[in-house]
């Protein structure tokens, strides 16, 4: 259970990351 809502955890933080980065640039 924590193993998957950590991938999507992870998956969600760098849809996140990605979108940060492009409203930062």
């Amino acid at each position: 259970m924590d193993l998957q809502v950590s991938a999507k955890d992870q998956e969600l933080l760098k849809c996140l990351n990605r979108k940060g980065h492009n409203q930062h640039t």
